[in-house]
């Protein structure tokens, strides 16, 4: 039910959304599925919580051009995720205010995990960046076949036909 609302909102979506999450850290896996990210979310949320000093709060920005994440305490630059290079989002099931996403960074696979302020939050975070993705796959697809469709007018079967005579000829 709570699913379902949520992705009514979503059809409202703006250009770019906002969340104040921590970032908890970032670990390597193997593949992008749940028993890999599960335990990199439980790994670095046990650090943060019992290791680190208290982790502060900062402002990620969510629009189709990816995940963009500003450190808000220390320098105020923000680091921008691209979201084609995104391949996998979730929710932590034990801790639910806990987020993950995997980007593909040639050769490796990176989990970057944040703590959100409610589990509502974590649950919208994850159901938006998978309409951001579908969105700007959408847009991409879009411009491919309009790219392709106008080599197909500018392409001839003829070389002679693909130019264009400007002037006339005098006689």
């Amino acid at each position: 039910m709570e699913t379902t609302v949520l992705l009514k909102e979503l059809i409202k979506i703006k250009e770019k959304q906002s969340f104040q999450v921590k970032y908890l850290g970032c670990e390597t896996v193997i593949k992008p599925g749940e028993e890999d990210v599960t335990s990199v979310m439980q790994n670095l949320t046990f650090v943060s919580k019992y290791l680190l000093k208290k982790v502060p709060y900062s402002n990620l920005q969510l629009s189709l051009r990816g995940i963009e994440i500003f450190d808000n305490a220390r320098t105020g630059k923000s680091v921008l995720f691209p979201i084609d290079k995104i391949i996998y989002c979730a929710v932590d099931k034990s801790q639910s205010n806990v987020f993950c996403f995997v980007l593909y960074r040639r050769p490796m696979l990176e989990c970057h995990v944040l703590s959100c302020k409610t589990k509502k939050c974590a649950k919208r975070l994850a159901l938006e960046l998978g309409v951001a993705f579908q969105r700007a796959s959408q847009s991409k697809l879009k411009e491919e076949k309009s790219q392709e469709k106008h080599k197909l007018q500018t392409k001839s079967k003829y070389p002679w036909q693909q130019i264009k005579n400007t002037s006339k000829l005098e006689h």
